[in-house]
């Protein structure tokens, strides 16, 4: 972010930095949860859910068609020259819940098993949760954006050979 306002400042180029919440969509690395969570469902696999003291984490979350829409309408502002924001998801979900919505939008019973994240992940975080500095609202929510990404992820056998 600081070598952005530097060039900023040193060439007068026109800048945005936006700080988002945890994105999904199509396309996204097999490394990043929700992912994971998608492949481990459709291959019947065992889905690993983080927990707190017995309490699964939760983020939110963002699709990145939310993002493309948001970093349009903001170019499209007369006389912008500079921006920060913060843009997050509509909604607190538990990884928990992830893994049973992607189950009921796939129409399987994940299999789940919860796993202390403090012998297995130091410095486990179990919320990162990002006030929106934005008056905007997501246009695809969480829900429909999931049901999209399994869409695509089920049209596209090439992504689970990765």
């Amino acid at each position: 972010e600081g070598l952005c306002w530097a060039y900023r400042r040193t060439y007068g180029v026109p800048t945005i930095v936006v700080n988002c919440s945890n994105m999904f969509g199509s396309r996204q690395s097999l490394k990043a949860y929700i992912p994971k969570v998608i492949r481990a469902a459709k291959r019947n696999e065992l889905i690993k859910v983080h927990v707190n003291q017995g309490n699964p984490g939760h983020r939110y979350y963002l699709h990145a068609s939310n993002l493309a829409k948001w970093v349009v309408a903001q170019l499209k502002k007369p006389d912008l020259s500079e921006f920060k924001s913060h843009l997050s998801g509509e909604r607190h979900i538990s990884n928990i819940e992830v893994v049973n919505l992607v189950g009921k939008i796939m129409g399987v019973q994940p299999r789940v098993t919860m796993v202390e994240a403090s012998g297995v992940r130091p410095g486990y975080d179990s919320s990162y949760a990002m006030s929106s500095w934005s008056e905007w609202t997501p246009v695809t929510r969480f829900e429909k954006g999931l049901a999209d990404t399994i869409s695509w992820a089920e049209a596209s056998p090439e992504w689970w050979l990765v």
